[in-house]
């Protein structure tokens, strides 16, 4: 079934040729929005070796940079939680970008790391607003018996968008340096912000009637999924989360330094052989949503703590085997990606939609990101010290390990929940 296919057989919103064309509309232009804030998110990442090379810093100074911006980041979700009650989703998305825009071009003019910091504390707010805007948009776009599958599809936007992200910021890298870098990406979210500003809109203008009926049902059962415990539920996802996004930047932030560093690659083979790990994770995001709806009758922890163990696993593997060669190296690193990203989208996708409904979609968004984003903040921190001080990679191979482990006991824990009958999710 092709993509096309796929959204014009969605059946929530009618059947009218016009809705149908509204929704196709939404899904693209939300699709690209995240997928856009990646090239101003992951550029830096991609240069950090080349940029710290050219500024004199340490890996401690890159790292305590990278650790500003996480932790803008992460403030920036509780924010965005707490705003999400009185600013429309659309407005909070747009001005993201347009701050993150800013906030890269201003990069390719930085020396100092104060002037880095401040910029990357910017962009951190600004890319903050993505997640939770996005799904206050497509909760109204959505039904639950769809959106294991339908949030599968959508939710790629975060895997290729990281690919096309680093191989762009990549390229530029290699034919002009770090600044050109900025520059290019900066580009990208530009045309993307326009895209936005003139296609996105948060809700249907004509609701029909069946629509109506499932937007009372996603209320109602909100509200039931509270009664029966929707804040325990949400902090084990949350402490999942913390465990997922610590392992997820870690990948992400250091992959293309320790290629460099410890495999002697060039600064643009690091970037291309990093995106290993996003285009696998790309079928890990598709199979996971598929299977919660088609064998769990959209239950999301099952098939989410399935994966999970297979993350582990990975984690494990890479400890004791990733350092022998990059070919080993290269093969376990895409497996982690296959097993990490398709709960990672599950349960912050179509999971948080589930739970929070039309009402507090946003808002459990930003919570659960913000407790994710605390497990980013600690990586940066984590690995820049203890790299900087022994230079072994096998020591950040097995806090990888502590931290996978650590989602794997918040999803038992909800699964037995799940077995006493104390949630539903």
């Amino acid at each position: 079934m092709s993509f096309r296919t796929t959204l014009t057989q969605l059946s929530v919103y009618g059947h009218s040729s016009g809705q149908q064309a509204d929704r196709r509309a939404i899904l693209f232009a939300t699709w690209w929005a995240y997928a856009g804030f990646y090239f101003c998110r992951k550029v830096f990442y991609v240069v950090k070796k080349d940029l710290g090379d050219a500024l004199g810093f340490a890996p401690e100074v890159l790292g305590e940079i990278g650790a500003a911006y996480l932790i803008a980041y992460a403030i920036g979700q509780f924010t965005v939680s707490y705003l999400s009650r009185y600013i429309t989703p659309k407005k909070m998305l747009l001005s993201g970008m347009a701050i993150s825009i800013m906030a890269n071009i201003g990069f390719s003019f930085a020396s100092s790391q104060m002037a880095l910091t401040g910029l990357i504390v910017a962009n951190g707010f600004a890319q903050s607003t993505g997640w939770p805007s996005l799904m206050g948009i497509l909760v109204n776009w959505t039904d639950q018996r769809e959106r294991g599958w339908l949030m599968g599809l959508w939710a790629t936007c975060y895997q290729i968008g990281s690919v096309m992200a680093s191989a762009w910021a990549a390229y530029w890298l290699s034919q002009g340096g770090y600044a050109l870098a900025f520059w290019m990406s900066s580009g990208v979210l530009f045309i993307v912000f326009i895209l936005n500003l003139l296609f996105t809109r948060v809700s249907p203008n004509i609701a029909m009637a069946n629509t109506e009926n499932i937007v009372q049902a996603d209320a109602e059962e909100a509200i039931q999924r509270t009664t029966d415990g929707l804040w325990m539920t949400v902090a084990c996802v949350g402490l999942f989360y913390f465990g997922v996004k610590f392992v997820r930047y870690a990948l992400w932030s250091w992959t293309p330094y320790f290629l460099q560093a410890n495999f002697g690659l060039a600064g643009d083979d690091a970037g291309y052989l990093s995106t290993l790990f996003d285009l696998f994770g790309f079928a890990g995001v598709m199979s996971a949503g598929f299977i919660s709806d088609k064998f769990f009758a959209s239950q999301r922890s099952g098939v989410a703590f399935w994966m999970i163990v297979g993350l582990l696993c990975g984690t494990c593997a890479l400890y004791f085997f990733g350092t022998s060669s990059l070919l080993v190296f290269s093969i376990i690193f895409a497996a982690i990606g296959f097993c990490l990203f398709g709960p990672d989208a599950l349960l912050t996708g179509a999971g948080v939609l589930d739970l929070g409904g039309t009402q507090k979609a946003a808002q459990i968004a930003g919570f659960v990101n913000g407790l994710g984003s605390l497990g980013a903040v600690s990586q940066e921190i984590v690995i820049a010290r203890v790299y900087g001080q022994t230079h072994d990679l096998n020591a950040l191979l097995r806090i990888l390990t502590y931290a996978a482990l650590l989602s794997f006991v918040a999803l038992t824990i909800q699964r037995f929940r799940v077995a006493r009958g104390q949630s539903r999710f």
